[in-house]
């Protein structure tokens, strides 16, 4: 590399909705959010802007003993 630090220091805030059931002695969840910022913005010549936000989807499966 060339001496520079390319870690991600940033502000992630986002927002996150899920559901559970429980039937007998098993659980199911599914959890979904997004961010509000993006994780990567930068605009180029032209007007092109890409930019990167990261999507979660969770699946939560359980035992109740």
């Amino acid at each position: 590399m060339d001496g520079k630090d390319y870690t991600w220091n940033r502000f992630q805030m986002g927002w996150h909705v899920g559901i559970g059931c429980n039937y007998e002695k098993y659980y199911l969840g599914v959890q979904v959010g997004t961010d509000f910022i993006p994780a990567y913005s930068h605009s180029f010549d032209g007007g092109y802007k890409p930019k990167v936000n990261t999507l979660d989807v969770k699946l939560s499966l359980g035992y109740t003993f």
